[in-house]
């Protein structure tokens, strides 16, 4: 991972998919820092961040999240882990990266990952 990112946030609500992406990102990237959230709330302070958005999260909050960081915080990534084919297109149409859930494999996460962070 190039070292311009020193954190990766997940933002999504509690259970296996938070988790889960979690484990897989600190089994081989144990030097950066990963934390969860609900909400982005914490990023005003943050060192350049990865930020993992759930396309899941009630209330359009995602979309609305992905153009806060986009205006406010410009020195952090965006990856959006879309759940389904429609969340797929509503990121890309959005200028976003993203990667799809289903199927997701250990290799296309960390791939994903990498590319989001290029400038």
């Amino acid at each position: 991972m190039p070292t311009n990112i020193t954190a990766i946030l997940i933002v999504a609500p509690p259970g296996r998919v938070r988790d889960s992406l979690r484990v897989l990102l600190k089994s081989t990237r144990p030097l950066i820092h990963i934390d969860w959230a609900e909400e982005i709330d914490q990023l005003a302070d943050a060192p350049p961040t990865l930020v993992l958005l759930d396309a899941a999260l009630p209330d359009d909050q995602t979309w609305s999240a992905l153009d806060h960081i986009r205006q406010h915080y410009p020195q952090h990534r965006c990856l959006i882990l879309a759940h389904s084919t429609e969340h797929q297109k509503r990121a890309q149409a959005a200028g976003a990266r993203v990667v799809l859930l289903e199927g997701l494999t250990a290799a296309s996460l960390f791939a994903a990952v990498e590319e989001a962070v290029i400038p």
